[in-house]
């Protein structure tokens, strides 16, 4: 009848079971059910963190309501961008399905929401002189082609000014941008601009300072994960229902697995066999795009990009590589801080209450 998420059982209970429980108009209750005279039973598990919470809440609802759970994910979306360098005519498109933008090509991201991803598709067509008039690219090569071809930001595959050969291989360094690490991008395309500036290749250097002008945007925190879908793999860190645990996940595509519970004040050394035991898991299953899978990234993807603000909402770190003793050491500090700063925030209100 009822599926909920909720921080405080009883209350949750005892406001559902209560005759007069919610808004009033006209002195009547607008609650449409009397869940009071027809329930017998209340079902409860206990999780640590929101994460966890929501992961069984969309596990229970597709088994309970398949016919109409759907209509509460639309919170819960990951979006990316797509472009099959193959493709006769390519171009990026927005896509919060992966896998019905075609069953080809890159899919890069994942990105908070479809203006986002609106803008990488921009930052990538400025970056690397791309098509932004599919509608004319279409026609080639016997197009008349836009002003941007006047400005020298776009070669014109439009008008047979270069073969549509040539220009997907501008599509494709663009989608190994989107592979790669911002920064380390960077560093490679400033080597690149000093090296022609010295060998007096000027047109080469100015290009490379537009790309990392163009590219600036990219070291912003929403496209702070951005890379291929076959590399949304995550180490997940959230609390564990006992205090001074964390429950580590593995996440790889729509693949969600908890794996074990350890100690938040666990050393380094002593987490060898969990990195391994982690990788193994990691390396399973590959990414797939069913439904299930679309639904489970976009619950990762709602978390991913949580406000900085949610200081218990857990952590999650890129593991394209595998999960290593560090990498697990540096999650579990993470943890440690953010349970630090809940624990001094609880000090703080009960000595305001005090006082």
């Amino acid at each position: 009848m009822l599926l909920a998420i909720t921080a405080d059982l009883r209350r949750m209970i005892i406001n559902r079971l209560s005759e007069t429980a919610g808004n009033l108009e006209d002195g009547r209750p607008t609650r449409r059910v009397d869940y009071r005279s027809i329930t017998r039973t209340v079902l409860a598990m206990t999780v640590g963190s929101a994460f966890e919470g929501e992961w069984a809440y969309l596990q229970l609802a597709r088994r309970s309501m398949p016919a109409s759970y759907k209509g509460a994910l639309d919170r819960w979306r990951g979006w990316f961008v797509h472009c099959d360098p193959q493709a006769t005519f390519p171009r990026w498109v927005k896509t919060n399905r992966p896998g019905d933008a075609g069953p080809g090509g890159v899919y890069l991201g994942p990105l908070p929401d479809k203006h986002a991803a609106q803008r990488y598709i921009e930052m990538l067509q400025g970056a690397f002189d791309l098509c932004r008039h599919h509608n004319i690219l279409v026609q080639a090569p016997n197009a008349t082609a836009c002003a941007y071809k006047e400005m020298g930001r776009c070669p014109a595959p439009c008008d047979g000014s270069v073969t549509l050969d040539s220009y997907r291989g501008q599509i494709r360094e663009a989608a190994e941008f989107g592979s790669a690490h911002p920064r380390q991008w960077r560093e490679k395309i400033e080597r690149t601009m000093a090296r022609a500036a010295r060998d007096m290749d000027y047109e080469t250097a100015e290009r490379c300072r537009r790309m990392l002008d163009a590219t600036e945007p990219s070291t912003q925190r929403k496209f702070a994960f951005v890379d291929r879908l076959e590399n949304f793999r995550f180490l997940a860190g959230m609390p564990a229902e006992d205090p001074g645990y964390a429950r580590l996940y593995v996440v790889r595509g729509g693949w969600i697995a908890p794996v074990v519970d350890v100690p938040l004040e666990a050393q380094r050394q002593d987490l060898g066999e969990t990195a391994a035991m982690l990788t193994d898991r990691l390396n399973e299953s590959a990414p797939d795009a069913s439904e299930d899978a679309i639904e489970n990234i976009g619950l990762v993807c709602h978390h991913l990009f949580r406000p900085h603000s949610d200081k218990r909402g857990g952590i999650f770190m890129r593991c394209a590589d595998g999960i290593s003793q560090p990498d697990l050491a540096g999650a579990l500090r993470k943890l440690r801080r953010q349970e630090s700063a809940e624990d001094a925030e609880a000090e703080i209100a009960e000595s305001s209450l005090e006082g």
